[in-house]
């Protein structure tokens, strides 16, 4: 995770299966944020958080706003049942995450919403 000119240490590109469905979001993309913290505190065990940060992205205007188009949301729906699809296919055990510093992480991102 990173950009495109840096990679980051968890870049998906480069460890992705040459078949295997991928899903990017851009920082351009008012829901981006919350779905990547949402995906953190669900992948952490946390699932209030999850649900808190839910609750604040269903009320930001800006997310709120919708795309134009249906191209779009039915090329996201239909990659999440390719990903099923692929991960039944694959039978990939879940990445494992340390608890402890997502819990520790996740305070940190709470006071900074606040």
């Amino acid at each position: 995770m990173g950009t495109k000119e840096r990679p980051g240490r968890y870049d998906c590109y480069q460890k992705a299966e040459p078949d295997e469905p991928l899903f990017t979001m851009l920082g351009r993309d008012a829901l981006a944020p919350y779905l990547a913290e949402i995906w953190a505190h669900v992948r952490g065990g946390e699932f209030q958080l999850a649900m808190d940060v839910l609750r604040l992205a269903v009320t930001d205007p800006d997310v709120l706003v919708s795309i134009t188009g249906s191209g779009k949301l039915m090329e996201a729906l239909t990659v999440a049942g390719e990903m099923r699809q692929y991960r039944r296919r694959s039978q990939t055990p879940p990445p494992s995450c340390p608890r402890r510093s997502v819990m520790a992480q996740a305070s940190i991102h709470k006071q900074e919403r606040n």
